[in-house]
């Protein structure tokens, strides 16, 4: 069954990718040129030059055909029913809807740095895109930022922004004295648990890495639009292949943000072997 999952999802990513892509073009707007079509086949049949009607039908018939491959995209597979595809994709243009899938075999991965470096983003992210990777040399970078900057509010703000990190760290970890600290002659992270050993990102157990893969992986799609937000809110859809086999028990069912992080009409929703 787990095949049949990935299959399901393979079709949901394939179908979104259309939605966003230069391809697209709604149902209405298809059935619109598919009756165009058919209606020029039926005057085409009526033109008396024998060559002239041949060459008419074969090119009315080719661009019907076109057409109605293009609306299998809607017509077969899992198409969802629902109707604002115009204004979803409005919104994913502008940076304001995510698009994410991660795959079962997909491996947490974070860039190394030795120094620091200014995080280019860009505008959107597609969901093949795996921008998470440059999230540790983005929590550098922001550090470096708030230890030089003189002024004053956006220090605050910076440290705010660390604050609301640190709380998932410590939902995710269920420990509420955890520390996140950082050694500014290396420019290295740790995660500092209760009676435990500091530790960083690329240290912890498969179970953990794999949730902060998807973490840290939203969190940089959402800082692309507006950089050190505290509320983890931008709507989008996310999509996990075979989560269960790839978090710990307890963190399939725990919510990592806090309740004013994430918005109110967010649902979550896991297919059935």
């Amino acid at each position: 069954m787990e095949v049949e999952k990935t299959s399901v999802l393979e079709e949901l990513v394939q179908h979104f990718n259309y939605i966003l892509s230069d391809q697209f073009d709604s149902y209405d707007e298809m059935r619109e040129d598919q009756r165009f079509y058919i209606d020029r086949i039926e005057q085409a049949e009526k033109i008396s030059d024998l060559e002239k009607r041949r060459k008419s039908i074969q090119e009315a018939k080719k661009m019907l055909e076109w057409i109605e491959d293009k609306m299998k995209n809607w017509l077969e597979g899992v198409v969802s029913n629902f109707t604002s595809y115009m204004v979803l994709r409005e919104k994913y243009q502008k940076g304001n809807f995510i698009f994410a899938y991660y795959k079962a075999e997909r491996e947490f991965q974070v860039e190394e740095y030795k120094n620091i470096e200014k995080i280019e983003f860009q505008d959107k992210y597609s969901i093949a895109e795996n921008p998470g990777t440059k999230f540790t040399k983005y929590l550098v970078d922001v550090k470096a930022t708030q230890a030089f900057t003189k002024n004053k509010e956006k220090a605050e703000k910076i440290d705010k922004w660390f604050q609301a990190f640190e709380d998932i760290l410590r939902r995710i970890f269920n420990d509420k004295n955890l520390q996140l600290k950082f050694d500014d002659e290396t420019f290295q992270f740790s995660i500092c648990e209760t009676d435990r050993d500091p530790f960083d990102f690329n240290t912890m157990s498969s179970g953990y890495s794999a949730v902060f893969d998807i973490i840290n992986d939203l969190i940089i799609r959402m800082e692309a639009k507006s950089g050190l937000r505290t509320e983890f809110d931008m709507e989008g859809v996310v999509l996990v292949d075979e989560i269960e086999t790839h978090l710990h028990l307890e963190l399939q069912t725990m919510s990592v943000f806090s309740e004013n992080q994430i918005p109110e009409n967010l649902t979550l929703q896991k297919l059935s072997a």
